[in-house]
């Protein structure tokens, strides 16, 4: 491909109401950058190791009230890429209920 992507990953917390809010966020080019996208092989596995700050006392301790999310973008148009299990979607739950 010869585009440059970017992710979102999210720490959520569920809402009284059901819901999802966001706790914290990191959103970036993977590895900064240093190795665009545009140069990677179509169905490569990809590692990268990222941190959430604040830190939340809790976690991972309760699965059933955070979740970690993962959605991927173009970084030009910020189209969403599907990154679900299936292939459908914009959101894939890494971690979580």
């Amino acid at each position: 491909t010869d585009r440059r992507y970017k992710y979102v990953l999210r720490l959520e917390e569920r809402t009284p109401d059901g819901g999802w809010q966001p706790v914290t966020t990191t959103e970036r080019e993977p590895y900064d950058g240093v190795i665009p996208t545009a140069f990677w092989d179509e169905g490569i596995t990809v590692v990268e190791y990222s941190e959430l700050s604040p830190p939340v006392p809790d976690f991972p301790a309760a699965p059933d009230r955070y979740r970690l999310t993962l959605q991927m973008y173009d970084g030009e148009t910020l189209a969403k890429l599907p990154v679900t299990r299936g292939g459908e979607g914009e959101l894939v739950v890494l971690w979580g209920d």
